[in-house]
């Protein structure tokens, strides 16, 4: 399939829908991510919508590693520090010149108070993708 017609594809399947999937833990869409990551089209646009401090660049199965640890160790985070997750879901973002995938994670904070994390992913070429995020978890 061709660059514009699988960017067609992805934008119609999600052209109606402001989310992709939503769920209470990403553990529930792990099976399906990399087809998710795989399905995007190339972007001759490559930076997030968000501002967001670290970068990840590498092919497919790298990129995917570094999104489910990072979804993964936030929700633990959230979940050690007593927050209620409200939602994780993935919504896409298209414009005319990049398509990417935005995963966020709904909390609440013990106080009350409603917030958002999100990081983005973004296909750079042919099995090359790019991450960002604000959070690095390493051991």
């Amino acid at each position: 399939m061709g660059e514009a017609a699988l960017e067609e594809a992805v934008s119609r399947k999600s052209q109606d829908q402001e989310k992709i999937w939503s769920g209470s833990s990403f553990n529930e869409y792990l099976g399906k991510m990399r087809f998710l990551q795989a399905d995007l089209p190339v972007s001759a646009e490559t930076g997030p919508v968000g501002h967001y401090r670290f970068r990840y660049a590498g092919d497919i199965d790298y990129v995917f590693g570094e999104i489910m640890h990072d979804l993964l160790s936030f929700e633990g985070y959230l979940r050690d520090k007593a927050y209620k997750i409200q939602e994780c879901y993935i919504r896409p973002i298209t414009g005319p010149n990049k398509t990417l995938a935005q995963f966020n994670i709904r909390y609440q904070t013990r106080e009350g108070e409603e917030r958002t994390r999100s990081c983005e992913a973004i296909r750079t070429g042919q099995g090359r993708f790019l991450f960002f995020t604000d959070t690095v978890y390493r051991t």
